[in-house]
């Protein structure tokens, strides 16, 4: 995990200031992207095969079954996002994944169904 550590407190990875300029992540939110990362990588099985065989539906897959807050889905799936683009970046994989992958969310109705609370 030291090439994670390594892209966590890069400067262009932390958001910005109010003064418009890039700033390192702090501390407590590198611990909680780090572990997020060990996850996403575990639920992957990136152990076991490397980060250029994960597909959007692997994504989806892995957010649909952790059971998170929608907020928690978006963080996992922005930070996944980074992780793709800074590994796309480094030439380890040629596509980003995640930049494919649709939040899941509440079942849209059908067009002809009818509108329970008008009924």
């Amino acid at each position: 995990m030291d090439a994670l550590d390594a892209w966590l407190t890069k400067v262009d990875f932390g958001r910005r200031g109010k003064t418009g300029a890039p700033q390192t992540l702090r501390a407590s939110s590198q611990a909680v992207y780090r572990a997020m990362c060990r996850k996403l990588a575990d639920g992957l099985g990136i152990p076991g095969r490397g980060w250029e065989t994960v597909t959007p539906d692997d994504l989806h897959a892995f957010l649909a079954g952790q059971a998170l807050r929608k907020e928690t889905q978006a963080r996992y799936l922005r930070l996944t996002e980074r992780l793709f683009a800074h590994l796309v970046e480094l030439g380890a994989v040629t596509t980003n994944p995640a930049s494919r992958v649709a939040l899941t969310g509440a079942p849209k109705k059908q067009a002809n169904e009818k509108t329970v609370w008008l009924s």
